[in-house]
């Protein structure tokens, strides 16, 4: 009897493992971008970001912040929020 309750909680905690790290996977699905192609991603976002400002083009400039965005300028308080940097 003990052993087939050795048994019974072995496989209860594998049952768990395996499931947790299926909800680990995909929530955290692998990466199948190259360095170079993440480079080449940031740098032209980043190209993009600046256009942006050059040209005053407020509505590409917020459509590039995510909801929950936190603009941290100098010498003022944290902007948290796309609503809160929109009205800056």
């Amino acid at each position: 009897m003990k052993t087939w309750t050795v048994t019974c909680v072995a496989l209860i905690l594998f049952a768990e493992t395996v499931a947790v790290s299926a909800q680990r996977s995909a929530a955290f699905p692998a990466q199948t971008a190259s360095p170079g192609d993440l480079r080449r991603e940031i740098d032209a976002f980043n190209a993009r970001f600046l256009e942006a400002h050059r040209e005053m083009d407020e509505a590409a400039i917020l459509g590039m912040w995510a909801e929950d965005g936190v603009s941290l300028l100098p010498e003022t308080a944290p902007m948290v929020g796309k609503a809160a940097i929109t009205k800056f």
